[in-house]
């Protein structure tokens, strides 16, 4: 049995993070969808599945915790 403990989804206007829900932003934004691809402005290009971290805040601190992402 898979329990997923996080889940991110995309639906028209919007992205959603587990039970948080927001509207897409620009560019700058972590997770936005386009096409069937999720844009990091971290890295700068698209990747397959979305970030698990919900703002890019989130993604700084890992990446100061860990020295990378």
């Amino acid at each position: 049995m898979q329990t997923t403990l996080w889940q991110v989804q995309a639906s028209g206007p919007y992205i959603s993070f587990g039970a948080r829900r927001r509207r897409k932003l620009d560019s700058q934004a972590c997770n936005q969808p386009y096409m069937d691809r999720f844009w990091c402005p971290t890295r700068g290009w698209f990747a397959r599945k979305p970030c698990p971290f919900v703002n890019r805040q989130e993604c700084d601190r890992f990446t100061r915790m860990c020295g990378s992402l």
